[in-house]
């Protein structure tokens, strides 16, 4: 290699030599011969200016004659300060490089390549009747376990080696868990191989991320997610889980938008049969999906007394439950969170005893125990609300009913009291030319006044930038 180089840098080097020779004839050919066939050159040298920059350009010459290079040096430091770095400059520098290059190799070599930057990658030719080379590639240098032994020597427990579209030939490779949940932190979509076993994978491993903590995991579909309970039972009890879940089985919102639409009442049924395959540590979800199936099942004047005792059996707190089943010890960790919200469409149940108090009702019109429901509700309540379902509805013995009221004054405070209740069951949609109908129960209203009022609900938005509600100011219109 240095070999070459030295040729190279001999060859640039005649080259300068050429140039500065050609310059220097245009200015004085006499010295140059004169300097050249002297033999004592340094006398030569009082023929130029001292301090001039051929002065300087000679003297460094005759010194390399003489073999003084650290003379050279100093002469070499003194013209550059005084005049810069010219074509000659270099040429001296080059030549005192290559004339104490047997001293000094590596320092010589090492400023060669640092001024000329020579590029020495030139190969011999020869003929092709002397090329020993294949004919074909090797099928085992190609094949995908060679590109993915390749890519992990790249980039060891990394997969920086892969594509997006390359990672799709890991689906089935035994990685490591460090490996499995940088693979799945990739995906942006479910449409990915051995999907489901390598989210459970993920999971089950000892400090594995909770369900929800990837994005691929809320990317999941239903049918994915019930893979993945067969897999992990577990996951029944993860309330992430259950919220992506409860989200998936959501209707459209043009279904809900349409006029008699049962895209609610069919969606209340699909939460409530996944509601059941929950265990009792769930049951703040299998209360917030009950409540509002009994709901919308009231509103439609269908009464489940099934599905209402279920919901009584869940421990929850309210005025009308039976204390001594609500404190339990078997109840620890079971108690219904009426505040919760699940992803589904609807709100948080809070407040329950309004439905309740319906249920109780229809049932009593009909019934006279409370004893089917006295192990969840209180007794009092019970009574009362018999007691007072039968009175209102003028069924039966009254003198029994008053006896469980049990309070003259509660008595007389409910045969006086006005009642108007605007009945669930009305319907809630009608078409453009439909008669509104609308049935409530009234209660010593001897004359009831109907206002009715016209709104431009189109105006109405316009102005007020949101639909027309029960909140609407009406006095005065």
């Amino acid at each position: 290699m240095r070999k070459r180089l030295l040729d190279w840098c001999c060859g640039v080097l005649i080259c300068l030599t050429l140039v500065t020779g050609s310059l220097a004839q245009s200015n004085s050919t006499g010295f140059e011969e004169t300097f050249a066939l002297a033999s004592d050159r340094a006398k030569t040298l009082a023929q130029l200016i001292p301090g001039s920059p051929e002065f300087y350009y000679f003297s460094c010459l005759e010194r390399q004659h003489a073999q003084d290079w650290s003379a050279v040096d100093q002469i070499l430091k003194t013209w550059i300060s005084r005049y810069g770095a010219d074509i000659r400059v270099m040429e001296i520098e080059y030549r005192q490089a290559l004339l104490r290059y047997n001293e000094a190799p590596i320092a010589s070599t090492e400023f060669l390549k640092q001024k000329l930057k020579p590029k020495l990658n030139h190969q011999r030719l020869v003929n092709r009747e002397e090329l020993d080379l294949p004919s074909r590639l090797d099928p085992a240098f190609l094949s995908l376990g060679a590109w993915i032994a390749r890519a992990f020597e790249d980039y060891p427990k990394r997969l920086r080696g892969f594509t997006d579209r390359g990672l799709r030939t890991l689906a089935s490779a035994k990685l490591s868990s460090s490996l499995q949940n940088k693979l799945l932190r990739r995906l942006r979509v479910p449409d990915f191989p051995n999907l489901v076993n390598l989210v459970v994978r993920d999971l089950k491993t000892k400090h594995g991320p909770g369900f929800g903590s990837l994005r691929i995991h809320n990317q999941l579909t239903l049918e994915q997610l019930d893979a993945c309970i067969q897999l992990m039972p577990s996951l029944l009890q993860d309330n992430d889980f259950i919220v992506r879940y409860a989200t998936l089985l959501r209707p459209s919102m043009d279904e809900l938008a349409a006029p008699e639409s049962k895209a609610r009442s069919a969606y209340l049924r699909r939460l409530e049969s996944f509601a059941q395959r929950l265990d009792a540590s769930q049951n703040s979800f299998k209360a917030h999906v009950l409540f509002h199936r009994l709901a919308d099942e009231a509103r439609m004047g269908h009464f489940d007394k099934e599905r209402f005792l279920r919901f009584l059996r869940l421990p929850h707190t309210s005025g009308y439950v039976n204390r001594k089943y609500y404190r339990q010890p078997t109840h620890e960790g079971k108690i219904v969170d009426k505040n919760r919200q699940f992803g589904t469409i609807f709100p948080a149940i809070t407040n329950t005893d309004a439905l309740v108090r319906r249920y109780f009702e229809h049932f009593f019109k009909t019934e006279e125990s409370i004893r089917p429901y006295a192990a969840w509700v209180s007794e009092r309540y019970l009574k009362r609300t018999l007691a007072e379902t039968k009175i209102l509805a003028g069924i039966g013995d009254m003198e029994r009913w008053y006896s469980m009221l049990d309070d003259p004054t509660y008595y007389e405070a409910l045969k006086e009291r006005v009642e108007i209740r605007i009945l669930e069951e009305n319907r809630q949609f009608l078409s453009a030319n439909e008669a509104v109908r609308i049935d409530a129960e009234i209660k010593n209203v001897k004359m009831l006044l109907v206002k009715i009022y016209e709104i431009n609900a189109a105006n109405y938005y316009h102005e007020k930038k949101s639909l027309v509600d029960a909140s609407i100011q009406i006095d005065g219109l």
